[in-house]
């Protein structure tokens, strides 16, 4: 549903089936998470959303392609699951990761979101050098977030470290 309606609701506002639709996508996300915890997208997005005032769907979305491919040596199973039901064409599951990652991307392009930290914070005003000097914290503090817990790859500081530094230049997670 988001990725169907999301780009709609942002081109018009006044759409209603459009935001009626990301409502209900809302309200199913809601009660999917509470019965099912998070994981380490939203760990690192609270920290983003916390130190930078990144709205929490936004912060959500610039951390979301590093995770799914940090993530995929441990659920690529489970994403390719994800790209199916997304009408994506693959032929294994590390192809379907990547075309899951891209279609992630071509979402946050198509509703003008840049698809990385960058490109976000320094357009609300967050300089690479403040970004870099919190760096540490903000994975210290990504790392002790209660959603680290039910991530199905486990982190460590190093890895939350990385995942920041990806994504805030909008490099593949390796």
């Amino acid at each position: 549903m988001v990725f169907d309606y999301l780009p709609k609701a942002c081109a018009d506002g006044r759409n209603q089936v459009a935001r009626e639709k990301m409502a209900t996508a809302s309200l199913m996300a809601g009660m999917a998470f509470t019965n099912s915890f998070l994981g380490i997208v939203h760990s690192l997005a609270h920290q983003i959303g916390t130190q930078y005032r990144v709205p929490h769907g936004a912060a959500n979305s610039l951390m979301l392609p590093y995770v799914i491919q940090f993530n995929a040596i441990a659920v690529s199973e489970l994403y390719a699951e994800i790209a199916c039901a997304l009408g994506i064409e693959y032929d294994n599951n590390r192809e379907a990761t990547q075309k899951l990652v891209e279609a992630v991307k071509q979402l946050q392009r198509d509703i003008g979101q840049p698809s990385n930290i960058k490109g976000y914070t320094t357009t609300y005003g967050t300089e690479e050098k403040i970004f870099f000097a919190d760096l540490d914290k903000l994975a210290e503090n990504a790392l002790n977030d209660i959603c680290v817990y039910n991530n199905p790859r486990v982190p460590t500081l190093k890895d939350m470290r990385d995942l920041y530094t990806c994504a805030y230049h909008g490099n593949n997670v390796t």
